[in-house]
C-alpha cells in the first residue's frame, strides 16, 4: 500500500528524530508520509541560518508520485530498486525501508539489507511480523508480499534493536542503534515517571506561579 501501518507512525518518527541525520534515503515512498514528518521535526526553515535536510526518495511505481513530493524530497529516483540501486549515495546518515522488504524474497531481502548497511549510517526496516498475503493493488504489481520477517532473520546484523509493536516488526540497524535505544528508553521513563507522580504536576505549577510573581 502506498501509505503506512498508521500505529507505528508515532514510533518511526521517534527513531527519526532521536537519529537527527542530515541525509535520508526514503525507500518505497508511497504517499511520502517519512518524508513530511521528516521535514517537520528535522528542518528548521525559520531560523537566521536554516537547516534543511537532504532527503532522496526511490519510488517503482511512477504512478504513486504526486507534485506534493517535489516539495518533500530533493530527489526521487524512479524504478524498480534493483535497477536503480547503484545510482543511490553512499553517504546517508539514515535509510528508510518501511513497509517494503515483504515485497522481496528472503534471499533478496536479506541481500538489500547488507547492500544498504554500505550505502547508509544506519537502516530502520518495519515489515508485517510474519508473512501476511497480499496480492496487487491499484493494479501496482510490486504490492505482492513475497515473504515474511521475524526477529531471528536479523541475527546476522550486530548492531541493532526492535521495538515492541503488536503486530509489526519494527528494527534500527546500524551505528547509531545503542545511542538512538538509549535516547528512546530515557524518554519513555521521564514519560512514566510523569504519569506516576502526575498529582504532583498542579501543585508545581502554583508553585512556578508564585515564584515568577
Amino acid at each position: 500500500m502506498p501509505t503506512s501501518e498508521i500505529t507505528q507512525i508515532s514510533q518511526i518518527t521517534e527513531l527519526i528524530s532521536y537519529t537527527a541525520p542530515r541525509k535520508i534515503l526514503d525507500i518505497g515512498i508511497g504517499g511520502g508520509n517519512y518524508a513530511f514528518l521528516s521535514r517537520e521535526y528535522l528542518d528548521q526553515p525559520y531560523m537566521e541560518q536554516p537547516v534543511h535536510t537532504v532527503i532522496h526518495g526511490v519510488e517503482a511505481f511512477p504512478q504513486y508520485i504526486r507534485s506534493l513530493h517535489s516539495m518533500l524530497y530533493d530527489h526521487i529516483f524512479i524504478g524498480d530498486f534493483a535497477r536503480v540501486k547503484e545510482q543511490i549515495d553512499s553517504d546517508y546518515d539514515l535509510i528508510l525501508f518501511i513497509d517494503v522488504i515483504e515485497h522481496f524474497t528472503k534471499e533478496e531481502g536479506l541481500e538489500l539489507i547488507r547492500f544498504l548497511l554500505k550505502r547508509g549510517k544506519n537502516l530502520v526496516i518495519a515489515t508485517p511480523d510474519g508473512f501476511v498475503e497480499q496480492d496487487e493493488v491499484f493494479d501496482n504489481p510490486y504490492e505482492i508480499h513475497k515473504s515474511g520477517w521475524s526477529r531471528s532473520d536479523f541475527r546476522e546484523f550486530g548492531d541493532k534493536f526492535f521495538l515492541y509493536h503488536d503486530f509489526q516488526l519494527i528494527v534500527y540497524l546500524g551505528a547509531d542503534s545503542r545511542r538512538v535505544k538509549s535516547a528512546m528508553a530515557g524518554a519513555k521513563r521521564f514519560y512514566l515517571l510523569k504519569q506516576l507522580f502526575s498529582f504532583i504536576k498542579r501543585p508545581i505549577r502554583k508553585l512556578m506561579a508564585t515564584v515568577k510573581g
